[in-house]
């Protein structure tokens, strides 16, 4: 399946060895190889000069500002997943991940105070060393007032490990300006709510933009419309066949949409005609997207089989057995090389479509996955349960870090904020619910639909989220907290 998905990857140039590259993240300037050697070295600026001195010293001067930026972002994302293994009490995990974090960004104020002060915790230090070791710790100078602060609170008593924990722990959302907490926690607010298909909406997202969102349902019908005020901009009817799952290409140019006689529709936007049509599926298709790079689709099938289409050819290039039975749900990264999946199996299944291959299985003994998704990082994973519970699962390890418990029956959607801190979730309980992943807790709960909630979105600047249900009506949210 590799030599499919990789054939339309664009990889980036590393700016240090030249070497094409596939970026984990939209911030990388240079390849995994060369951001190793740097954050081996105690002082890695200077192992910038000493590995690349053959480079031009005006070049390298002006990268390195963004090199540390991207260090700098690999420590706080260390720092994060720390926090959530700490919680879950898997101290060894977490440790492990703060003295990362601290090879990545010495001055890491997160990762210092935290690491000190579990290894106290555990008896691997005194409080005496404890206390040195956080006295001695070399922070920058925009960290100085913050730095002393939390010193001093520590170092004016001896108080409780509790207090401490909370100075130390919970400071992960006060410590930095940018990501202070704020007095109210997120709600959704309604802004629009209209009446968009006769009968069940199958699927809706919104455009890259976030100003248009697609809908289609059991009505036959494809519709495209405008978020601010509402009206309907573009339609599509299928006058024989249900629409079961439908997507906009990257650039908000093309519709792809799957129908129930097992065939694949691209359709042009500006003109509203079909351009032409694609077969392969053996049964259903419930699911269906685009890689950003345009000319890639991939679809899921009530067969089990994952399609994958060259948008400018009518024959699949290729029909992968996914080995889940039926699939419910699929989730597709950004940048079109991760792949998560579930099925009729007690596990949902990560795909890596970026030339590795890698599969990986993950799920508890006694839960059924029926709903998945992650963020652009892909640090986390959150699947949605038949018995009504969220887990929260550590892609890096392959371990549960968090199951959340409120729903009563299948969880239909589900969809994570860009920086993992909150989770929204639609039932079978016609419940919609807002969780706090930080505190493990749930936050807010919308009263209980007449209908079910089938689709839920968020839009990638998360201020807006939508859901549709079986009754045809959308509503567009307004999400009170950015993140």
């Amino acid at each position: 399946m590799n030599q499919f998905a990789s054939r339309f990857a664009e990889p980036s140039i590393c700016g240090l060895c030249q070497d094409s590259y596939l970026p984990a993240a939209a911030e990388d300037v240079i390849c995994t190889e060369c951001e190793n050697k740097i954050k081996n070295s105690n002082e890695w600026i200077a192992a910038v000069f000493y590995e690349y001195k053959d480079n031009d010293f005006e070049f390298l001067m002006a990268l390195i500002p963004r090199v540390r930026q991207q260090m700098k972002m690999r420590a706080t994302q260390l720092c994060q997943q720390a926090v959530i293994a700490y919680k879950a009490n898997n101290f060894d995990y977490a440790a492990t991940l703060w003295k990362e974090a601290r090879r990545y960004d010495s001055k890491n104020i997160r990762a210092a105070f935290n690491l000190s002060y579990l290894q106290w915790k555990t008896g691997e230090i005194s409080y005496e060393d404890f206390i040195f070791s956080l006295r001695s710790f070399e922070y920058s100078r925009a960290d100085y007032s913050i730095y002393h602060d939390y010193l001093a609170k520590i170092e004016q008593s001896l108080i409780s490990d509790k207090e401490i924990e909370e100075v130390l722990i919970l400071v992960d959302e006060d410590i930095w300006p940018d990501k202070r907490k704020l007095s109210r926690s997120p709600v959704l607010k309604l802004m629009r709510s209209f009446i968009a298909h006769q009968g069940k909406i199958t699927s809706a997202c919104f455009s890259s933009s976030g100003n248009q969102v697609l809908t289609a349902g059991l009505d036959g019908r494809i519709s495209l419309w405008d978020v601010n005020n509402g009206m309907e901009v573009q339609r599509f009817n299928f006058e024989y066949a249900q629409v079961t799952a439908a997507c906009m290409s990257p650039d908000d140019n093309y519709v792809l949409a799957t129908t129930d006689d097992y065939s694949l529709h691209l359709l042009d936007l500006d003109s509203g005609k079909e351009i032409r049509q694609f077969r392969g599926h053996t049964a259903l298709p419930v699911w269906v997207g685009i890689a950003p790079y345009g000319r890639l689709a991939l679809s899921g099938g009530l067969d089990g089989t994952i399609g994958f289409w060259d948008l400018q050819r009518i024959k699949p290039m290729n029909l992968f057995r996914a080995n889940t039975g039926p699939i419910n749900r699929m989730w597709m990264s950004s940048d079109g090389m991760s792949l998560m999946l579930t099925g009729l199996k007690k596990e949902f299944r990560l795909l890596d479509l970026s030339g590795e291959m890698k599969h990986l299985w993950l799920g508890l003994p006694d839960r059924w996955p029926y709903s998945i998704c992650s963020t652009d990082e892909q640090r986390y994973a959150l699947s949605g349960n038949t018995d009504g519970s969220l887990v929260l699962w550590d892609l890096d390890s392959g371990k549960n870090l968090l199951i959340l418990e409120g729903h009563r029956g299948t969880v239909n959607s589900l969809v994570l904020t860009k920086d993992s801190n909150f989770a929204i979730s639609a039932g079978i309980d016609r419940s919609i619910r807002i969780w706090d992943i930080n505190a493990g807790t749930q936050i807010h709960l919308l009263p209980e639909h007449t209908w079910q909630v089938n689709c839920l979105e968020i839009a990638s600047y998360h201020h807006s989220v939508l859901t549709a249900g079986e009754n045809g009506q959308l509503k567009l949210w307004e999400f009170s907290q950015p993140c």
